[in-house]
């Protein structure tokens, strides 16, 4: 048996003092740590559960300067207290450090038991390792007691006991080993627990408004969360955190599963039915006028009316008599008539919106002037003129004035005369014949308000039957000799009109304009004979 061997078979029995007298060589440069599973790649923790089963983790080394004869080591908990959490229950060598003079190693060994003795092992040739790194020592089964339930564990090498033995000569035999490097690593067990939701029921929420839940549940490890059934409302989304968030767009009850998962069995999961609400929306409707009322006119009146969701707005009159809305559906207010006019803005909702809340505007149609008549004429008579018009259609909305219109005509002889009347026509007595005068049509309503129509110029005329007052025999005519002009003049009121009939010798020509009460015949004869013709005056009042 080599020396290495006979000092690995004392190392059995009195590891911890022989391992602080070992002395630390600053020129072996080995690193230890663990690994989840047989091999050296794992994590540095895993998950447990106390019912069991048994864990494996690895002892491995990285040797990077000297070659390596053996280890030893112990385990012992981070926290103190925490005696018996775990056993170590199996052991499996890597075949380069298989050997060990441990008569028997006694399983379980219990973490923290500084008398379980030396879990580690020479190499079996008296041959060191060469140096390399990720070295698979030792395989080892942990297995969790009815103790271990806190969320975590943490074991560690026993710093004060745990070392490699190096062998600078290159051999493992025929001597002591010169030097050896203490060993540090630890490792991490999670309780691994599966998961219970532990968050109330989703609250409601509002379309258009921002939502947030937080869905929680126990579990080790700590679980993620996901919707694995039916679907969220639009606008939500679900992150693996359980925040539930986003801004709903549409209303309804959302029914939906999510499940709480951290790879222990059974999964958690809770059926939800999340309820969105319908948004709230106001009515924005300026009461018209401000307050101080509004006056009559026959354009509607365009209320402005809104609703705070977009969505369109309805209005009622309650007082059809004074105000109505024209044409139907619209947010035009058409006056009837002045007085206190009420009108309701209304907005029933849709799947997204609540109906609003009702909203009503008082407010007071003022009386206004009434629009000027239209077609205004001026008709002239024997000292007198006739006007005629179209009456307005609105009056300003009051009735008008009784009597309603009044005609100013102004001019000389007389200056001023006014007549009032109720209808069309009015006439104006009392004007002198010949003279222009400028009638201005005025229509009042009961609020004394008014307007009034451009003015009209009438010029009254002499009334009589037409008569002529020149006489009826041509001179005698002489053939090529221009013939001396005969002027036709007539009387009558109004002025007549001249026209002639008959054939005229040629070269003879009849002249006259309308309304002119006179004509004549000029030019030179150019045919003898004789020339019959008729001429005729007429005005309003006859024929001659």
């Amino acid at each position: 048996m080599s020396v290495f061997r006979k000092l690995r078979g004392i190392l059995a029995f009195v590891g911890i003092c022989l391992a602080i007298g070992l002395s630390t060589s600053s020129e072996a440069a080995i690193t230890a740590f663990l690994s989840a599973g047989t091999t050296c790649g794992g994590a540095n923790s895993t998950s447990y559960a106390t019912s069991g089963p048994a864990i494996k983790v690895s002892l491995c080394v990285s040797a990077t300067t000297e070659p390596l004869c053996g280890t030893s080591y112990r385990f012992v908990s981070a926290n103190a207290g925490e005696n018996g959490r775990f056993n170590i229950t199996a052991r499996a060598m890597d075949p380069a450090y298989n050997f060990s003079n441990v008569a028997v190693l006694t399983l379980p060994v219990v973490i923290n038991d500084t008398a379980s003795g030396d879990l580690g092992a020479g190499t079996p040739t008296n041959l060191p390792v060469a140096p390399a790194s990720n070295q698979l020592i030792a395989t080892l089964d942990f297995s969790p007691q009815a103790t271990a339930t806190a969320t975590s564990y943490v074991i560690s090498l026993d710093g004060g006991f745990s070392s490699a033995v190096v062998d600078a000569d290159g051999t493992c035999g025929g001597g002591l080993p010169t030097t050896s490097s203490p060993l540090a690593a630890s490792f991490t067990f999670n309780l691994a627990l599966a998961p219970t939701i532990t968050s109330a029921a989703p609250a409601a929420g509002v379309v258009n408004t921002a939502y947030t839940h937080t869905f929680t549940a126990t579990g080790s490890p700590a679980p993620t969360f996901s919707v694995t059934a039916g679907a969220l409302p639009a606008g939500l989304t679900l992150a693996a955190n359980g925040t539930l968030s986003g801004t709903p767009t549409a209303s309804g009850p959302f029914n939906f599963t999510v499940t709480a998962q951290n790879g222990v069995a059974p999964n958690a999961t809770q059926a939800v039915t999340l309820t969105i609400n319908a948004a709230a929306q106001t009515i924005t409707f300026n009461q018209p006028g401000g307050g101080a009322g509004v006056a009559f006119s026959a354009s509607p009146f365009a209320s402005g009316a809104t609703a705070s969701s977009g969505l369109a707005v309805t209005l009622t009159s309650t007082t059809p008599a004074v105000c109505t809305i024209t044409p139907a559906n619209s947010l035009n207010i058409t006056f009837v008539t002045a007085g206190t006019c009420t009108i309701n803005a209304n907005q029933a909702g849709n799947t997204n919106f609540a109906a609003a809340p009702q909203v009503s505007q008082t407010f007071t149609i003022n009386a206004s002037a009434p629009a000027a008549p239209t077609g205004v004429t001026a008709t002239a008579g024997f000292q007198q003129a006739s006007i005629a018009f179209t009456a307005p259609t609105n009056t300003g909305g009051v009735a008008l004035a009784n009597p309603a219109y009044s005609v100013t005509c102004t001019g000389v002889a007389p200056a001023t005369t006014t007549v009032t009347g109720n209808a069309s026509p009015i006439v104006v007595p009392g004007l002198t014949n010949g003279n222009t005068y400028a009638c201005t049509l005025t229509v009042t309503n009961s609020a004394t308000l008014s307007a009034s129509a451009a003015p009209v110029n009438v010029t009254p005329v002499n009334i009589a039957p037409p008569a002529f007052t020149s006489g009826t025999v041509v001179p005698a005519l002489t053939v090529g000799v221009a013939m001396a002009t005969f002027n036709i003049t007539t009387s009558g009121g109004p002025t007549p009109n001249i026209t002639q009939t008959g054939t005229l010798p040629t070269g003879v020509t009849f002249t006259t304009v309308n309304g002119s009460g006179t004509a004549t015949l000029t030019g030179t004869p150019t045919t003898a004979g004789s020339f019959p013709i008729t001429l005729t005056a007429t005005n309003s009042q006859g024929t001659a």
